[in-house]
């Protein structure tokens, strides 16, 4: 009897310190590899994000079986393609780099990797223009490369209209990450050009090893069509002042702040404007006005219904003021410069007493001044 209550007594104890010891055990280690390789591809955060470090530890620990590093290889490659960008994104990039670099990659998985690397938008030009004037163009494209060992360099290696290659370059941009950037360029037209033309854009994608080892390389083109029409009222941009623009317009716009610094030895003028779901496309030429003078600060363009943020610089010749005007007048030779804007509002917005900040504006937005005063005129 003794016996039976001592075995009933120790079993009780055992399964309460069984209990005890499974409660503290980390039991995600124990999940499956097929489910968090799932899980990391998850929109969700925290989800992507534990299930990415626990492959990682098992990956470095040598835990992690060949088929399902293969798995691991596939859903990288597709995260490094898709859209939106996934939140584990610089993960896979960083595992896609070791697997390449480890020779894991097929050649085909390689391919696709350095391919996915950048993705050139299409091409947009101003689809006609006026005999005569320069033909604008915007090149957008996106990049994903990881920043632990890699860096990318995208190069304006030729423009060439119907075939004949132009003596215009248009520069080079470069780095890593996650990010989307654009080339916009006005380029000049030949004047014998015909009536119909092809535009060629012609730019060199490379990809370095930190600090300058050359890994891939390859030449990337785009091209778009565009017209010449005569110089003839209806083609010229069309200048419009609907009634009540003014301070409808001026409802939209709204100057963020405004900065005066040194630069080596002359003095340099910024200011951020934001703009929101504008009720007319515009151009402007935009000019800063100090005791009756005004001095160049830039022009800047929108479509209908955009929402944004225009930030302007330029070299200031003014006197030192607390307060600067903004004057944002309206250019058709500004809308000729877009790739899109055949009308636009044909007014002038005067923005007055802008505070000029003593901190720089891309840190402190907070002394927002809306305009006080706002003149239609005819700018023609």
């Amino acid at each position: 009897m003794l016996g039976l209550i001592f075995i009933v007594l120790a079993s009780s104890l055992l399964a309460t310190y069984s209990i005890a010891t499974l409660r503290n055990v980390n039991w995600y280690r124990f999940r499956p590899a097929g489910w968090l390789i799932t899980e990391a591809s998850s929109a969700t955060v925290p989800v992507a994000a534990k299930a990415w470090w626990e492959l990682d530890r098992r990956r470095k620990a040598g835990a992690l079986g060949d088929r399902h590093v293969r798995e691991l290889i596939a859903v990288s490659l597709a995260a490094q393609a898709a859209t939106p960008i996934p939140p584990m994104l610089s993960e896979f990039l960083e595992f896609l780099v070791a697997m390449w670099t480890g020779d894991q990659l097929t050649d085909e998985q390689a391919k696709g990797f350095f391919k996915n690397m950048i993705h050139l938008d299409e091409l947009r030009i101003r689809p006609r223009i006026v005999r005569g004037d320069p033909l604008p163009f915007i090149l957008r494209y996106s990049v994903n490369i990881s920043c632990g060992t890699l860096r990318y360099r995208l190069t304006g290696e030729a423009i060439a209209i119907d075939g004949k290659r132009l003596e215009h370059r248009f520069g080079s941009k470069g780095g890593c990450g996650a990010t989307s950037s654009a080339f916009g360029v006005t380029i000049p037209v030949p004047s014998d050009q015909p009536e119909k033309g092809v535009l060629k854009i012609i730019t060199r994608f490379q990809v370095y090893k930190e600090p300058d080892k050359l890994l891939h390389e390859r030449v990337i083109e785009r091209s778009a069509q565009f017209r010449i029409v005569p110089d003839l009222p209806a083609n010229r941009v069309r200048l419009i002042t609907p009634s009540a623009s003014p301070e409808e317009l001026a409802g939209a716009i709204v100057p963020e702040a405004m900065y005066l610094s040194s630069r080596g030895g002359y003095q340099e003028l910024r200011a951020y404007l934001s703009y929101i779901q504008l009720p007319f496309a515009v151009a402007f030429n935009v000019t800063a006005r100090v005791e009756g003078h005004e001095y160049p600060l830039g022009s800047v363009t929108a479509a209908k219904g955009q929402s944004g943020r225009w930030q302007l610089e330029s070299k200031y010749e003014g006197p030192t003021a607390e307060h600067i005007d903004l004057v944002l007048r309206a250019s058709s030779d500004v809308a000729r410069q877009s790739v899109e804007l055949f009308e636009i509002w044909g007014g002038e917005l005067i923005l007055e007493d802008i505070s000029v900040l003593s901190q720089d504006p891309a840190t402190d937005h907070s002394r927002l001044v809306q305009p006080r005063n706002v003149r239609d005129s005819d700018p023609r």
